[in-house]
């Protein structure tokens, strides 16, 4: 009656195998009769397991007894009790499928011999992962496409495989991830396999050339964004099939009738496959998702199908595709297990979605949504297509949401979209579409401002009157008006055209200062107010009356000397806004802008004798007025000058050997003598390096000047060879003078023209001069037979008809009337430099070191570029390029554009306290030459300049020598220093090696690593740990890349002034055997003059010979050798 009762309250339908997990399955149900007893089990529902409406389905297994009765073997659906369907449903045909339990046990293993190639080729697979394995290792495999047996791996050789299927990471324990093996590697999804439910997985392998093989394993399809990727960039990869190709499923495979693991069910399954679709082709997206929904549905699947059979049984794995050659499949071992099931019998679609709208969020975005749809069983989902354009019809799906909305993120601005939904069931059901929702985003806002600035009137103009202001302003769009303000307040209407302008009547304003602002506006609403202009209002009477201004001190006719102040006395109707002191109609010093009116005056910066003084005061009107002439005159002790004047032409005299020095240096060593004819007469020539043997070797004279007692200046002029023309940079005006030294060491006589050319580039002062045969002469270039004149700035350009010797030498008299020597470089004429930069090794500014960079231009054309100030730069980069003021404007770059024949002067502002130091960097534009370059940098202290010198810009190299000494008695040499400078753009390491001057080592050395584009700058002491305090010889530098060098020498004079002396060291690259000359020495009155000579790897000989400027052989010069 039990089961009567049930069958009675619910429909039984047979055939079905669905698995139970309710607790309550396995109910004994015992029918008792006059027979035996039989029992079997029969599945109980629970409420949790069907939709509202359904009716429970569960497998029930009966089981018989074995006696030799009446067997009743009965496989029921019991609905449950909760049924409210009574009606009968029609059943489907049953689903199919392979079964693997996962417990390696016995080996079951699908497979095909020889297969289609295996690029290019696509798989369908529907499997339903159960749970992680359970056998030995716990692997698991879906399918594999490689060799029979062993899928010999070959570590990436070329047999190649591929395969799909959950795996153990890390092996063999670890959490199941869906994961694609190719190229001797896995490559996983990252997340575990979501155990117990169906998936719908595709592979797909194809070949884009010999050596590109990609790899794509979609493991929850239709979800294309659920997919592993791998590309494979190996030809030897891609080479070859396999020996014997093999297709497998459901086990790892088998290997000489075991599998590959050694033991039967390696790497086994634990789960359901069904629903195989393999092609022999690499279908599309497209047509794969048609293929899913119905095989051979389109042309590529009908191409390639090479196996189908959706619904797969242990006993019929046959080819089910009804077309071409049949492709049946073989088992290794056992079967797997049946697997079947009952499909659903919903076949009711959900409703249409309704009131489905399209909201626009932003330009890039709209929301979507709708009201629920309802289902006969429930809702699952719903599909949202979307197609851009007002009348589009090329739908495509972008989402699968649960709930009734959907936001639709990155979208075009300014453009139509239109939207529609369909709801879905757990069986699969689609609704109708619903009806069309649209939207268009919008533009998106502006949020550019303006640009505006006022063009007139000027900051910190004056006006009067009424004035028109105007102001220039754009728009990414477009401009809708200009506000003018001033002092904050509307100044008239909104200016609503171009050209933004205003009539203002100045007179509306109080005199003095007012600030005019512009504000534009776009349409947007978008406001951009101008930097301020400041003007003064003055509509006053116009101020005609002049001032007044007489000079109180000095008195007139008076004797001036040494330092003196100069003061006047001035007054103005409104105002004095200044007065400017003049010395003979030239400005002294700067204008004086409030009272006291007074200037210092250095009057040893005058020639001695009559002068006059004037005072020039003017008012803000510009009314001027020159007070009465001041005549004084000039009366300074004379410092005594480094060269004195050439003396008129005398008959060449045969040269005679006069004091000749005969030297010997040895390899890597050199010799010094020093003249100690202080307090003689003066004594001014010329000098010959005169070789017998060997190199003529690198020379210095360095000649000093002491007055009452103190060192005041030294300057170092090297030896030169001869050459036949140059230009030299000119200085003439106040304390500072420009002079020349030429030897002519020729048997004839040299005729010499000359000229001059301002810094503008023209030319005057032209001229010719013949200097006898052996003869030297050496004059300021503001005296004869010169006459430059009182104040020249540019260059003096000269040519000969032989070849002569030139040095040019700058003089300064400091504030204390002290006379300081630096000499100047000589640039060759149109001699272009091959780079396209040149490097200053040295330059300092600040802590009273101030340092002007003069360029010649060498050529007849205009030369242009720019000078960069770059610091010592550190080992973790480049080289800093400097912020620094240079002629008054701060900047990290300076451009120049020098006119041919002409010069360039810039000059650093004094930095304060702090000093800058490091290279300067001068670099041409692409059609332009380098000039030549020279930084001279002078030091001041207590108002008063102590030394100045001269580095000038060498060639780069990258072996060096140069002489080198220190000492620790007051006036003497304290150390020599080094400047090096790295050009290059990469670092530079330098080794320095010291020998004396026998050429034997000191057995000292040292390394240091400039920085890209750095330099360094340190005494030789600093260098060299260990560095003799009493010394002289040969510092050796190479360095990996060219460098640019200077050598400083260094000394503390009696007064304790440190003075700086500059010479070139001698690049090993330059070796000559030709003689060489110092075109000017000194020697007495106050003058003495050191010789230092050094050769590279060789030794040499050879003789110094000395002549008088008349070419007669020089006497008492009483040198001594420097041990």
């Amino acid at each position: 009656m039990h089961l009567v009762h049930m069958i009675d309250k619910c429909n039984i339908l047979a055939g079905t195998s669905r698995p139970s997990t309710s607790p309550h399955a396995g109910k004994l149900l015992q029918i008792r009769s006059k027979l035996k007893v039989r029992s079997f089990w029969i599945s109980a529902c629970e409420p949790s397991e069907f939709l509202p409406g359904d009716c429970c389905m569960k497998r029930t297994r009966v089981a018989s007894s074995l006696l030799n009765t009446i067997v009743i073997r009965l496989t029921i659906l019991a609905f449950s009790l909760c049924c409210v369907r009574p009606a009968v449903v029609a059943a489907s045909p049953p689903s199919y499928g392979l079964e693997w339990p996962g417990d390696g046990a016995v080996r079951r293993m699908l497979y095909w011999h020889n297969p289609f190639p295996i690029y290019d080729a696509t798989y369908v697979f529907k499997v339903f992962p159960r749970k992680k394995t359970t056998g030995p290792t716990g692997y698991y495999t879906t399918f594999f496409w490689g060799n029979d047996g062993r899928f010999d791996w070959q570590s990436g050789g070329a047999n190649t495989y591929y395969g799909a299927h959950p795996y153990p990471i890390p092996a063999p324990n670890g959490p199941g991830q869906w994961e694609i093996s190719v190229n001797s590697n896995d490559y996983v999804t990252g997340s575990e396999v979501q155990w117990g439910r169906w998936y719908t997985q595709a592979f797909r392998a194809w070949r884009e050339s010999p050596s590109i093989t990609h790899h794509e394993f979609y493991w929850d399809w239709p979800d294309t964004s659920k997919v592993i990727s791998r590309t494979v960039v190996d030809s030897n990869w891609a080479k070859q099939n396999p020996p014997i190709p093999a297709i497998v499923i459901g086990q790892a495979p088998d290997f000489n009738g075991a599998s590959w693991g050694g033991y039967p069910g390696w790497e086994e399954f634990n789960g359901i496959i069904r629903g195989i679709q393999i092609y022999s082709g690499l279908l599309s997206i497209a047509d794969l998702q048609a293929e899913i929904n119905a095989p051979k549905s389109t042309s590529a699947g009908q191409n390639f199908i090479w196996y189908l059979n959706t619904d797969p049984r242990p006993g019929d794995v046959a080819d089910k595709k009804g077309t071409g050659t049949s492709h049946n499949p073989l088992w290794s071992g056992t079967t797997a297990l049946e697997w079947t099931d009952q499909p659903s019998s919903d076949t009711t679609p959900p409703s249409t979605p309704t009131n489905v709208t399209a909201a626009v969020v932003s330009a890039s975005q709209i929301d979507v949504s709708w009201t629920a749809s309802t289902d006969n069983v429930g809702v699952t989902g719903y599909s949202v297509e979307r197609c851009p354009g007002s009348a589009c019809t090329n739908f495509t799906q972008i989402s699968t949401p649960g709930g009734t909305s959907y936001s639709d993120p990155g979208l075009a601005a300014n453009t139509s979209y239109r939207y529609k939904v369909r709801a879905t069931d757990a069986a699969g059901n689609l609704s109708s579409y619903s009806s069309i929702a649209s939207a268009t985003t919008p533009t998106p806002p502006d949020t550019t401002p303006p640009a505006v600035s006022i063009t007139n009137p000027a900051n910190g103009a004056t006006v009067s009157g009424t004035i028109t202001a105007t102001a220039a302003a754009s728009d990414n769009v477009g401009v809708v008006g200009v506000q003018f303000k001033l002092d904050s307040a509307n100044l008239g209407a909104e200016s609503t055209a171009s050209p933004y302008s205003i009539s203002w009547n100045t007179t509306t304003a109080p005199n003095g200062s007012h600030t005019l602002t512009a504000i534009a506006r776009d349409a947007a609403g978008n406001r951009t107010t101008s930097s301020p202009v400041t003007v003064t209002v003055s509509n006053t009477t116009p101020d005609t009356t002049p001032p007044t201004v007489s000079i109180n001190s000095p008195s007139n006719s008076s004797s001036v000397s040494a330092t003196i102040m100069v003061s006047a006395t001035a007054s103005d109707n409104v105002g004095v806004v200044g007065v400017q002191f003049k010395l003979d109609g030239t400005n002294l010093g700067a204008e004086v802008m409030t009272a006291p009116y007074a200037v210092t005056w250095n009057t040893t910066t005058a020639l001695n004798g009559s002068h006059s003084l004037t005072a020039v005061a003017r008012d803000a009107a510009g009314n001027q007025t020159i007070s009465s002439t001041v005549a004084v005159t000039a009366a300074n002790a004379v410092s005594p000058p480094p060269p004195p004047p050439t003396p008129g032409p005398v008959p060449a005299p045969t040269p005679t050997a006069g004091q000749t020095i005969s030297y010997v240096t040895p390899p890597m060593g050199g010799q010094s003598w020093i003249t100690n004819a202080v307090s003689g007469s003066l004594q001014t020539g010329y000098a010959r390096i005169q070789p017998t043997s060997g190199p003529t070797p690198s020379g210095t004279a360095i000649f000093g000047f002491r007055s009452g007692g103190v060192l005041v200046s030294e300057a170092g002029v090297p030896a030169s060879s001869l050459i036949p023309s140059g230009r030299i940079f000119v200085d003439v005006g106040g304390p500072v003078n420009t002079g020349i030294a030429i030897a002519n060491p020729n048997d004839v006589s040299a005729t010499i023209d000359f000229y001059f050319t301002n810094t503008d580039g023209a030319d005057f002062g032209q001229g010719s001069l013949s200097l006898p045969a052996n003869h030297q002469m050496s004059v300021f270039l503001n005296e004869s037979p010169f006459n430059g004149g009182s104040s020249v700035q540019g260059t003096f350009t000269f040519s000969s008809s032989v070849p002569i010797s030139v040095i040019a030498l700058r003089g300064l008299t400091n504030e204390r009337g002290e006379f300081l020597m630096t000499t100047l470089p000589v640039s060759l004429l149109n001699v272009i430099d091959a780079g396209s930069s040149r490097v200053l090794p040295h330059f300092a500014n600040g802590g009273g070191w101030t340092t002007q960079v003069i360029l010649v231009n060498p050529t007849e054309i205009p030369q242009s570029g720019m000078v960069q100030f770059v610091g010592h730069g550190s080992a973790s980069g480049t080289a800093p390029v400097l912020n620094i003021e240079v002629n008054g404007a701060n900047s990290s770059a300076f451009y120049y554009t020098i006119p041919a024949r002409a010069s360039l002067r810039m000059r650093t502002g004094n930095g304060g306290n702090s000093i800058q130091v490091g290279s300067v960097r001068v670099s041409a534009t692409s059609t332009s030459a380098v000039p030549s370059a020279i930084s001279i940098f002078s030091f001041k202290i207590g108002g008063i300049t102590v030394t100045e010198a001269g580095v000038s810009s060498a060639p780069a190299g990258s072996t060096f020598q140069t002489y080198v000494e220190s000492s620790a008695k007051q006036g003497e040499l304290k150390s020599t220093g080094l400047a090096i400078a790295n050009p290059s753009q990469a670092p530079v390491n330098v080794n320095f090696e010291l020998r004396r001057l026998d050429g034997s080592s000191t057995g000292l050395s040292a390394s240091v690593t400039i920085p890209s584009g750095g330099q360094i700058a340190r005494f030789a002491n600093e260098l060299l740990s260990g560095f003799p305090p009493a010394f002289q010889g040969i510092l050796r530098l190479t360095a990996t890349s060219p460098v640019t060098v200077t050598s400083l020498r260094g000394r503390y004079n009696e007064r304790g002034d440190f003075l700086i002396t500059t010479s070139p060291p001698w690049n090993e690259a330059s070796n000559s055997t030709t003689q060489m000359l110092f075109p000017h020495i000194a020697s007495g009155a106050g003058y003495a003059t050191q010789f230092i000579l050094f050769a590279g790897g060789q030794s040499a000989t050879g003789s110094l010979n000395f002549f008088t400027r008349d070419g007669a052989p020089m006497s008492d010069m009483n040198l001594a050798p420097i041990p």
